[in-house]
């Protein structure tokens, strides 16, 4: 077998690399028509494990007889086309080095017409035992085979990579009952019983290449992990961390000790957090990953505060500088581009004093040290206060609405909290859906927030947040799809449909041919979607107070859209909250006549007398203006 292989590649003239932009066809080549069918087999076979045989070529001239740089392809023409499909895919470069045969022109008749009625080609397994045989059977180096037979040693290394898989794989490969690409992707493991097993105990549909890849490197990660960023390849490498290099694919590599890696991860993230330890936050934790639970945190953050005299003239120098070097235009050399590096580095140091925790809320607040996304290999969340660091319940912010507890009585459940407030977002979005006036202010007022203190980013108080849809209301109250405001909403949006231009690529022309009330009522529209007054155990008294602020800008009055009834509250909490309904809505006496009643009567009762009153829980009633106004937050003090 392996006498055959060398004997099939011993065709006139000597192996080249030639690049494939400079490969033309040839007027000698017999085959004047490709098949039919395409190249799709070859080109695949192609793109999995490379040119299995070379092309065989010569030197191109004009009409004058004089070299044109080019090669005419006498002997694979098809294999060419293919490699030119494969390169306008931008699966290979156009000037990818491709191993030929060079002959005379004189030859190429007689070698065109043996390749296409004389040669039998070998079938792909034979090929690649006879390239094991050479490695493994002979003891030749990779190098030298690869030079004997004029391709790369990358092809070599694929081949024998193949002819090493599991030899009953071999044999279904032979009887061309599995392809190259998903011979290739079983290479990725060198184990034969895991090779069989993610072949044999899957379906067929269930055996496409990447399918086949993903089974044997569950148990890896790939080296575009975030975590392999954090460490540094060279680093996992050097502390005897291994790697599994993808043969077939070169972007594609794996880590293969876990645990190893882990252990680099911790020990980079905790030389972070010592670090961060020194700012004085009253705790500072590592987590390995991306993930962070904010439900279970309350985030504090810094207030502006002024500079000192030499900070504010040192930014004034610094800015002076970064113009001078910024002015001189395009073409500024390498020092002058880390020049501008460092003024834009102490310029964001100086920024960065301007702003300071409160340091009691510090003392009981502590921060992060998590993995990082994009080019940022790790990132660190500053002021979480913990649940069980929050201070006393006498202590809580008065801008914060209080749940009454009058008689001694439980307050609400969270969930029933997050149902009723879920309602009322519903009914304040079709509200200022319905007011372009308040809804310019308060798209204003947050986007000002955002654009003008971007430092106050995380704690800016507002109840908008643009990120949002109604789905989320979805997932607090599973029933809000009932609801008379979440319907209103929709039939307003619908109403916009109707106006609006069928497709989103002619709104802008649309609108700049509509007046200003028009376009204002469709930024109340669009910026109503975006309230979330929904509230949760970590929600922020700022937040709260907004929500109240804006409630009262548009005169709300959440009974025009809730009313209790037994399922939807009075079902939902103790007795003795029903009779305090009761007594507040209507009278001492009326809910004095409820007393003796079993809780699921109670519930009925106190939704019939309480039927038409106007009545609301606390947290749906909406505050005065005096004190919505007094409990709004400013920016900056």
């Amino acid at each position: 077998m392996v006498e055959s292989i060398i004997e099939n590649e011993r065709v006139a003239g000597q192996v080249q690399m030639i690049a494939l932009k400079l490969l033309v066809k040839a007027p000698e080549n017999v085959r004047k028509l490709l098949p039919k069918s395409g190249n799709t087999d070859l080109e695949a076979s192609i793109a999995a494990v490379g040119l299995l045989q070379n092309l065989v070529v010569y030197p191109e001239t004009d009409t004058n007889g004089e070299a044109t740089g080019k090669y005419a392809v006498t002997a694979g023409e098809r294999r060419r086309a293919t490699l030119v499909n494969l390169a306008k895919a931008k699966k290979l470069k156009k000037d990818e080095p491709i191993p030929c045969r060079v002959c005379s022109q004189e030859e190429a008749i007689e070698l065109s017409l043996a390749e296409n009625t004389q040669r039998q080609n070998m079938h792909p397994v034979d090929q690649f035992a006879a390239f094991v045989a050479l490695i493994d059977g002979q003891g030749r180096s990779i190098a030298d085979t690869a030079a004997r037979f004029g391709v790369s040693e990358r092809i070599v290394r694929q081949r024998i990579k193949l002819g090493r898989l599991s030899p009953t794989l071999l044999a279904v490969l032979r009887a061309d009952e599995m392809s190259l690409e998903q011979a290739a992707a079983l290479a990725i493991s060198d184990d034969h019983a895991a090779q069989e097993q993610a072949w044999f105990e899957t379906q067929s549909w269930q055996r496409e290449p990447h399918q086949i890849r993903s089974r044997l490197t569950t148990a890896y990660l790939p080296l575009t992990d975030g975590r392999i960023k954090l460490v540094g390849l060279d680093t996992y490498k050097a502390s005897g961390g291994g790697v599994l290099a993808d043969l077939f694919d070169e972007h594609r590599s794996f880590a293969t000790d876990l645990d190893l890696l882990d252990r680099l991860v911790r020990e980079k993230l905790d030389a972070v957090a010592v670090e961060v330890s020194s700012e004085g936050w009253a705790w500072v934790e590592i987590i390995p990953s991306r993930d962070l639970d904010r439900d279970a945190y309350r985030r504090i953050h810094p207030r502006p505060i002024e500079l000192s005299v030499e900070d504010d003239a040192r930014l004034e120098a610094l800015s002076a500088a970064y113009d001078d070097i910024a002015e001189q235009g395009d073409g500024l050399t390498d020092e002058q581009e880390a020049q501008l590096a460092e003024i834009e580095a102490e310029t964001d140091a100086i920024n960065a004093r301007g702003f300071r925790y409160d340091s009691e809320e510090q003392s009981r607040a502590g921060a992060l040290v998590l993995l990082g996304y994009g080019d940022s290999p790790y990132r660190i969340e500053r002021g979480l206060v913990r649940q069980a660091d929050e201070p006393a319940e006498g202590a809580e912010s008065e801008a914060a609405p209080k749940q009454a507890v009058a008689g001694g009585t439980k307050p609400l459940s969270s969930a029933l909290i997050r149902e009723l407030t879920a309602q009322r977002t519903a009914a304040l979005r079709v509200e200022l859906g319905r007011n372009p006036r308040i809804g310019l202010i308060a798209a204003t007022h947050a986007l000002a927030l955002w654009a003008v203190y971007g430092a106050l980013l995380h704690s800016a108080p507002t109840c908008l947040n643009l990120e949002y849809s109604e789905e989320i209301l979805r997932t607090h109250d599973k029933g809000i799809g009932d609801a008379p405001a979440f319907s209103a909403f929709e039939a307003d949006r619908a109403m916009w449909r109707e106006r609006l231009p069928a497709r989103g690529e002619d709104l802008w022309s649309w609108l700049r041919d509509q007046s200003d009330e028009t376009m204002l009522a469709l930024l109340a529209f669009s910026i109503a979607e975006a309230v979330d007054a929904v509230q949760g155990p970590n929600t922020g008294a700022a937040k709260l107070a907004h929500m109240n602020a804006l409630a009262t800008a548009l005169d709300f009055d959440m009974g025009k859209w809730w009313a209790p009834n037994a399922g939807n509250y009075f079902g939902r909490v103790p007795k003795d909250k029903i009779l305090e309904a009761v007594r507040d809505g209507v009278s001492p006496q009326a809910a004095d006549n409820l007393r003796t009643l079993k809780k699921a009567d109670m519930a009925d009762a106190a939704a019939e007398r309480l039927g038409g009153t106007g009545w609301l829980p606390e947290i749906l009633r909406t505050a005065k203006p005096a004190e919505a106004a007094q409990n709004l937050p400013v920016a900056a003090e």
